[in-house]
């Protein structure tokens, strides 16, 4: 961190002070001056994070909207967004390592240490609360963060803070009467800027909310309701509305004057007509949303140009089949023809259309087409024309379209410099040589591909192609013609042989994904001479390959994170070699492959002993200790393998899968490295696998087909130290009853049970539970279930989601 200031400021005499001085020395100290050394508004960005837990992985986006809400973004650049000023923000304390990326997909952590300097400087406006306080609260807060079993505990001295600008609830428990504890805090707390109730599941939301005139952000994600209450719509000042499901009255949604972002997961209009959707173009300062309309189909007349906004980006038009083509044909053209988008739209997908023609304005508007970054056509069977394809276009969806006509020379150029194309069931395309499917060319069993090789424009185009899949040729032999820029292909029930695959992957520097399913014909995969160059390769997916033997070579990909392996029967281990597996995995998966011994002497190939045949006497050994990175393993279907060896040595591995493996019976490879989610059919691996301190961290856990009726005394312990549980979920299970120390899960949220017929009663469950779900239950349990005069309804009347179908 020191050396990314060091880096802004390249002046001697200054470098020199910080070497002269102890700042080095002591690590805080160090700290405090990157942090003192941030311009003003990137320091208060900063100190805004101590609102969230140690160890809280932040959604990027999200904390940006959080910080506009808040007004500690500001910018004088008309030319500019606000939100792009925030993404500056963020990259900046990015760069300088006060974030620092999560192991998954796009989210951010901050270190400990660096969550401890944001909680030391920001401690006089900013608290966050975990329990209840002994004391009242700090009158100077503006900013509130708690987590606490039952909001009841904490609400009056919330309410002491005149102040309070922001609140961020996360409840581990809903109290029964949230709702109307909410509604003291919105009368008491007017000047609140930020409401995020994220942690908590509301059944209703109270009218109180109206009065909060300074509300930019408010976030009920994990809450539903039937209809918001109307005073909702006077809060003209909000700028951020993230809900769940509800009801929307479309005409009051002009109010919303500053609104930036909508996200809505499921929306229903409460509108006498489709056409009413034009309020919408009031939203002035609406920008980047996205619409998806459903149930098209039901339209009996259009209003004028309904979905002309002025922030709309993406836009989703769907039908669902009708029997009655002839009338579903006009009534589609004339719906479709009315929903003339804005100009500016990137994005547009149109599902199930029936209509012969497209609207003018996607065949005749080229100010649109040239916007347009991806175009999705999906079950529109009657489709004759093809909109027009701007240069721009980066991704084309062409799907069970099977009127459209032979794609024209001008068009295929425009496909040529699509980087995603996707075109299956489209029968007369491209003179019936060649079908794209997921991401890439298809050559299909239907398709005459020699007629293929000798097409010049093919040829042309096979040199630009990123993704290829061969799959069903009726060739003898596939013979690969691969651009050296190809980055996915998959190669599926082809006669393939060793040689043939050999030689196609020579050259193929940008390879990042290879899948090859179903080759029959192929023995031995290629040595590590070839595989070696491969060295952009992330995904390798080997599936159905019934006599490969060998996978010589495969440790040569030592930049491959991830690595699926199922149904190879005929897998053998060659010379002894019992690390095939490369370094660098962070996820493996091994489902029903048998590793044969070429030899009786050397050790069984533990890195994929997946079988689903019981006929081999001896317990086999898994070698994982050298994949150090490994943070997922599923292993399935294993009846062999006796050991996992050097399972302790995976400290980053965090999601793990055993099912199938009833020899898997080694006290030796206990794991201490913190698990959050686990699968399995045998409750012992628990036990036998997992240290006390791996059994504490556990998040998530999934039981499946458990045969036995109870469980054993030392099964039933372990439940005891599952402290951090917040998930279980039993599914195929023949136990007749639950464990009966769940009551002390504190953190327990969500239990499940899928079919599990024997289990006919309920045992005591924790007040923190949220949702419990029964489908295909016992009808005695369920019977017991019922509200309020069944057996075990006082043990889950507390839970606020109850399903019993």
């Amino acid at each position: 961190m020191v050396g990314s200031q060091l880096r802004k400021r390249l002046n001697v005499d200054f470098w020199k002070r910080i070497l002269s001085g102890d700042l080095l020395k002591d690590t805080m100290k160090s700290l405090l001056w990157s942090y003192q050394n941030l311009d003003a508004p990137l320091q208060r960005c900063f100190s805004y994070c101590s609102l969230f837990l140690k160890g809280h992985e932040i959604e990027r986006k999200n904390l940006i909207h959080l910080w506009i809400a808040e007004g500690f973004i500001k910018t004088t650049d008309e030319g500019k967004r606000i939100e792009d000023v925030g993404q500056e923000y963020f990259d900046d304390l990015l760069s300088s390592s006060f974030f620092q990326p999560a192991k998954f997909g796009s989210l951010y952590t901050i270190h400990d240490l660096l969550h401890d300097l944001a909680e030391m400087v920001s401690k006089d406006r900013y608290l966050r609360v975990e329990g209840n306080p002994a004391k009242a609260l700090p009158q100077g807060i503006r900013h509130l963060s708690f987590r606490i079993d039952r909001l009841s505990d904490l609400v009056e001295k919330i309410c002491s803070l005149k102040n309070l600008r922001t609140l961020i609830v996360v409840t581990r428990n809903d109290d029964d009467y949230i709702d109307d504890l909410l509604h003291i805090i919105f009368i008491k707390l007017k000047k609140l800027r930020v409401v995020d109730l994220r942690g908590c599941t509301l059944k209703k939301l109270p009218e109180s909310i109206g009065g909060l005139k300074h509300l930019r952000y408010l976030d009920l994600y994990k809450s539903s309701f039937d209809i918001l209450p109307k005073s909702i719509y006077t809060l003209y000042h909000l700028e951020f509305l993230r809900l769940s499901a509800c009801t929307l009255a479309a005409k009051r949604l002009a109010n919303w004057i500053n609104l930036l972002h909508l996200h809505i997961s499921w929306m229903t209009l409460n509108v006498d007509g489709i056409g009413s959707l034009k309020q919408l173009r009031n939203l002035r300062k609406f920008q980047g949303s996205s619409i998806h309309i459903n149930g098209l189909e039901n339209v009996k007349e259009m209003g004028e140009a309904p979905v002309d906004i002025k922030g709309i980006a993406e836009l989703c038009l769907e039908w669902s089949t009708t029997d009655d083509i002839s009338k579903s044909s006009n009534m589609d053209a004339r719906v479709l023809d009315g929903l003339r988008p804005p100009p500016h739209l990137w994005f547009l997908r149109i599902v199930g259309y029936q209509g012969c023609l497209l609207p003018s304005w996607l065949v005749g508007d080229r100010h649109l087409s040239h916007n347009l970054i991806s175009l999705q056509l999906i079950l529109c069977r009657q489709l004759k024309q093809l909109p027009i394809l701007s240069p721009t276009l980066k991704i084309l969806v062409l799907s069970s379209c099977s009127s459209l006509p032979i794609v024209s020379k001008e068009d295929l150029a425009i496909i040529r410099s699509t980087q995603d194309v996707r075109i299956s069931q489209v029968v007369t395309f491209m003179e019936g040589l060649v079908a794209i499917y997921g991401s890439c060319i298809v050559l299909e069993t239907e398709w005459d591909l020699r007629r293929g090789y000798d097409s010049q424009s093919l040829r042309n185009w096979l040199k630009k192609t990123t993704d290829i899949v061969y799959q069903n040729p009726q060739e003898a032999e596939v013979r690969l013609v691969l651009p050296s820029s190809l980055e996915r292909l998959v190669i599926s029930s082809c006669p393939l042989t060793d040689s043939t695959l050999r030689e196609g992957l020579q050259g193929l520097t940008s390879l990042g994904s290879l899948d090859i399913c179903n080759i029959v014909s192929l023995t031995s995969f290629p040595s590590a001479d070839v595989l070696g160059r491969l060295t952009m390769l992330k995904k390798l997916y080997i599936k159905q390959c019934w006599f490969l033997t060998s996978l010589e070579g495969l440790q040569a990909l030592v930049s491959l994170p991830n690595l699926v392996i199922s149904f190879c029967p005929s897998l053998s281990a060659e010379g002894g070699n019992t690390s095939i597996l490369p370094s660098s995995l962070q996820r493996l998966e091994i489902e029903a492959c048998h590793w044969k011994h070429l030899d009786d002497s050397q050790p069984y190939l533990t890195s994929s002993i997946n079988s689903q045949s019981s006929d081999i006497p001896f317990a086999a050994s898994l070698q994982l200790g050298h994949l150090k990175s490994l943070t997922e393993l599923h292993i399935t279907n294993c009846p062999n393998i006796g050991s996992l060896l050097g399972l302790q040595e995976l400290n980053d591995l965090a999601d793990l899968t055993l099912m199938g493996c009833p020899k898997l019976a080694h006290e030796e490879t206990k794991l201490g490295s913190l698990i959050k989610n686990f699968r399995t059919d045998a409750p012992s691996l628990l036990y036998m696998l997992l240290a006390e301190e791996a059994l504490a961290s556990l998040r998530c856990l999934y039981i499946h087909k458990y045969n036995k009726e109870s469980f054993r005394s030392e099964e039933e312990q372990v439940f005891q130290h599952l402290t951090s549980l917040t998930s279980l979920v039993f599914e195929s299970c023949s136990i007749k009853s639950l464990p009966n120390n769940l009551e002390g899960l504190s953190f327990f949220e969500q239990l499940s049970i899928f079919d599990c017929p024997n289990i006919r009663s309920l045992t005591d469950l924790p007040r923190s539970l949220l949702r419990l779900d029964l489908p295909h239950c016992n009808p005695v349990l369920k019977r017991r279930c019922q509200k309020p005069r069944g057996q075990d309804w006082r043990k889950i009347a507390h839970i606020r989601t109850i399903s019993l179908d």
